[in-house]
C-alpha cells in the first residue's frame, strides 16, 4: 500500500498540501509497531532532506503487508540531486518549505514521531554523519572526481552544519533502530485536528534511555 493510498490522496492529487507530519499521524494509526516505524521514517525523512532527495512524492513511500500487520516497506527510489529550485518535495511540516526543506523544522516535530527532542537530535545527527562520508564512498566504488563534482551540490553543507548544531541536552546512547540501551514505554496522543481532518486518538510506543 503506497503512503499515497494511506494518506487518502487521489492520483489528481500531487499532496503538497500534505506534509511529513501529517503522516506521522497515518503511521500512527497504520502501523503494527507504530514506535518503531515513527522512528524508521524519522531517520528516512533526515535522509532524504540531507542528500536532497527530490523525486519525494507519497507513492516513493509504502507499506507491507506482514502477518503481524502494516510496517513501513522497505526504502527505494531515493536518489541525492544536484538541483534545486521547484521541485517534487514533500514538506516536513506547514512551516518548512518544499522549495528549500530545513533539518531544523524536522527536530522542532519530534514529538510527533513519538521521540523526545534529544533522541531526535540524535538521529539527525547520526544521518548526518554517515552522509559525510559520500565522498569517501563514492572513490571507493570508482566514481570519477567529475562525477563527484557534479554531485556535490546534492550533499548540502548548510543542512549538514544545521543538523550538527542541533543541541543534545543529555547524552543518550541509541542507535537508529532504537535497540540499544531503551526500553518500551507507551503514551497516548489524544484525538486532534491537522490540516482540517480529525486524528482519532491513539497510543504511541515511546523509547527511553535506561
Amino acid at each position: 500500500m503506497s503512503a499515497a493510498t494511506a494518506l487518502g490522496i487521489g492520483k489528481h492529487d500531487n499532496g503538497r498540501r500534505v506534509t511529513y507530519q501529517d503522516f506521522a499521524d497515518t503511521i500512527a494509526e497504520t502501523a503494527a509497531d507504530p514506535g518503531t516505524e515513527l522512528r524508521e521514517m524519522f531517520g528516512r525523512i533526515a535522509l532524504t532532506v540531507l542528500i536532497n532527495n527530490v523525486d519525494d512524492h507519497w507513492r516513493n513511500h509504502g507499506f507491507l503487508h506482514t502477518d503481524a500487520g502494516w510496517q513501513l516497506s522497505p526504502l527505494f527510489d531515493v536518489n541525492p540531486s544536484p538541483r534545486r529550485g521547484a521541485i517534487d518535495s514533500r514538506s516536513i511540516s506547514n512551516e518548512d518549505d518544499p522549495r528549500s526543506r530545513d533539518i531544523r523544522n524536522l527536530s522542532a516535530i519530534s514529538d510527533d514521531y513519538g521521540l523526545t527532542p534529544e533522541e531526535g537530535a540524535h538521529i539527525i545527527q547520526s544521518v548526518a554523519a554517515e552522509v559525510a562520508k559520500w565522498p569517501q564512498v563514492a572513490v571507493e566504488l570508482g566514481v570519477s572526481e567529475d562525477q563527484i563534482e557534479l554531485m556535490a551540490p546534492a550533499f548540502d553543507e548548510e543542512q549538514a552544519h544545521h543538523a550538527t548544531d542541533i543541541g543534545i541536552s543529555a547524552p543518550i546512547n541509541i542507535d537508529l533502530a532504537g535497540n540499544a540501551g531503551e526500553k518500551s514505554a507507551t503514551g497516548q496522543v489524544r484525538g486532534h485536528m491537522r490540516s482540517g481532518k480529525p486524528v482519532r486518538g491513539h497510543t504511541r510506543r515511546r523509547p527511553r534511555t535506561q
